[in-house]
Formats: C-alpha cells, structure tokens, sequence
C-alpha cells in the first residue's frame, strides 16, 4: 500500500510540474503560425503565462487582412485533461455592423477529456446570452439563443425551433 502512495503522489508531482513547466508561450506562437496558414492573424500588446495559464490583453483579430474585432482579453487555461478558454470584451469592427453583435460581453469555451466528442460554449453580449456545443463525432456547431435577446442583427443567419432562435453549420 505505501509503494502505491508513492507512485500516485510522483505521478500527481510528474503532472503538476509538467504543467507549471509547458512552454505555454512557445505553444500560442505556434498556433499563431498554424492561424496565418488560414489568413488569421491576432496582434497582441502583451502575453501573461501563469502556472497552469496564459493570458493575451488587447488582441486585435484580423482575418484577410481585414479588421474584425478589439478584444480586451483571452485566458487560456489547461491541467490537459480538461481545457478552458474565456475571451471577454469583443468589439467588432463598424464594418460588421449587419453580420456581427456590437459587443460580446464574454464567451467561455471548455473541453474536457470525459466529453471527448464536445467543446461547449457559453457567452452573453449585446445579443443576450448563448449556449452551444461544438459535436466533433458528427461535425457541427450549435448555438442556442436565450429567448427575449437583441438577435436583429443575427437573424439573417438564425433559424427557429421549439426552444428558440439558433445557429447551426457544419464545418
């Protein structure tokens, strides 16, 4: 019994260091690189990593070449087998003004190795708040609407069901 003591707390210190010691920066600039192969590109003014995080301030996103969106902060947070994404302070570009909200006040994006098949999504902003899932098995993306939002802006691209206003696509 005290041999599997050991084990479990070398695995336990293993994993902890493995994660306090990611090159957390080195990974983004990676997915920097991956993103510019789509013609994504984010601009940052500054990049905190924590233990078991990273934080981006001030992002501007470009896709194109073109503006799309101010955002004030996006914390990316992983213990590996469960991931979270919080972006919070969207402003998209005047430009978008018929195909985009004004504002997204928050979204919160988290994928957990129990769910492995799912990325669920939840937000709020001048469209009211969201939920939705990204199904990998079968590839789509669903965001559900809350009933009673500001969708004017959204509707050309929403349907309606029994629940409410949603977005679907497959990707």
């Amino acid at each position: 019994m005290q041999m599997v003591k050991k084990i479990l707390l070398g695995m336990f210190v293993t994993w902890i260091g493995f994660l306090a010691f990611m090159p957390k920066t080195e990974l983004y600039y990676l997915l920097e690189k991956e993103l510019v192969k789509n013609d994504i590109r984010l601009n940052e003014k500054s990049i905190d990593e924590g233990i078991f995080s990273l934080s981006l301030k001030g992002v501007t996103l470009f896709a194109k070449g073109i503006h799309i969106a101010n955002i004030e902060e996006i914390k990316i947070m992983t213990l590996l087998g469960y991931t979270h994404l919080s972006v919070e302070g969207v402003t998209f570009d005047a430009l978008l003004k018929g195909q985009a909200p004004k504002k997204i006040k928050n979204i919160d994006i988290s994928h957990s190795v129990l769910s492995l098949t799912n990325i669920d999504i939840e937000g709020n902003g001048t469209m009211g708040e969201l939920e939705g899932v990204v199904r990998l098995s079968d590839r789509k993306v669903r965001i559900n609407f809350k009933e009673g939002t500001n969708l004017n802006s959204l509707r050309t691209f929403l349907k309606k069901d029994k629940k409410g206003w949603y977005y679907e696509k497959a990707f």
